[in-house]
């Protein structure tokens, strides 16, 4: 009996060697999908922190000069942005005048 018991794993991989591969590769492979997946979920979430970043930016810029009273043509050539876009922000930003607060402004264009 106990020399069944000691060849019972080397008769097990004789037979199932080809599965106890897989099985070892497969969750080798898993765990390297994993990193690649966790690094590219921190690399969109940088690229989506900085394109908020850059929206709150020139919600800030844009609500100082509203303050200034400029209007939107002016604004655009002064920031060198597109007019529909600052017209957009100019919208949005006309219910929170005179203060422009920049908070509200950027939940109105995020509900929009």
């Amino acid at each position: 009996m106990k020399k069944d018991r000691q060849g019972i794993m080397t008769d097990y991989i004789q037979k199932h060697g080809s599965e106890v591969r897989n099985m070892l590769f497969t969750e080798f492979n898993l765990d390297d999908a994993k990193e690649v997946w966790e690094e590219e979920a921190r690399e969109e979430g940088r690229i989506q922190g900085k394109a908020e970043g850059k929206e709150e930016k020139l919600a800030e810029q844009i609500c100082r000069k509203l303050r200034k009273q400029k209007n939107p043509e002016t604004i655009a050539e002064e920031l060198e942005e597109e007019l529909p876009l600052v017209q957009d922000i100019c919208r949005k930003a006309a219910i929170f005048a005179p203060d422009y607060d920049v908070r509200k402004v950027l939940e109105a264009l995020k509900e929009a």
